[in-house]
């Protein structure tokens, strides 16, 4: 005995899909046009705007772009004035690191990518290793990459494009 698909229990009929006639659906070429044309400005006004979206806390927030200048070969970004939140509730925390606390900065600059031995090499040779009354760098520590012989301040070898460590605070 054959079955019927129709008469099938597990089959079931569906209407096919649909959809009103074309002409409701489309607008006119010159609108739609228009619509494109404008839709491509405003994508192209935001992307000159400079602003980057950043996830914090699982949210999506619009930051503008920081200024970035460059000197001597480093790429400086500048970081707007403002408040944030200093110190450590941890109770392990170093005395200095406690209470929590709100500080204010005023705008500054700050390296864009780690600064390297050779690049650090050049300011410890212009300036020194005491610079305004503190030593820059912890020569005499073994993890040091930089070396000093005669007042004069030289990278191990291999290592110059390595971020410099050992510097003071």
């Amino acid at each position: 005995m054959k079955l019927n698909p129709s008469r099938s229990p597990s089959v079931v009929r569906r209407k096919p899909f649909c959809r009103p006639p074309l002409a409701v659906c489309r607008l006119p070429s010159a609108v739609s046009r228009l619509l494109y044309a404008v839709s491509c400005l405003l994508l192209a006004v935001f992307l000159m705007v400079g602003c980057e979206t950043y996830p914090v806390r699982g949210h999506y927030y619009q930051v503008p772009k920081p200024e970035e200048v460059e000197i001597d070969g480093i790429t400086y970004m500048k970081i707007p004035a403002g408040w944030f939140t200093m110190g450590s509730t941890y109770t392990a925390a170093d005395d200095d690191e406690a209470p929590v606390h709100e500080v204010y900065l005023d705008a500054y600059y700050i390296s864009k990518y780690e600064v390297t031995n050779a690049q650090y090499c050049v300011f410890l040779n212009a300036y020194g290793n005491n610079y305004q009354g503190h030593e820059c760098i912890d020569i005499d520590d073994g993890d040091c990459q930089i070396l000093e012989s005669g007042g004069t301040y030289s990278v191990e070898s291999g290592k110059d494009n390595y971020p410099v460590i050992e510097v003071t605070w």
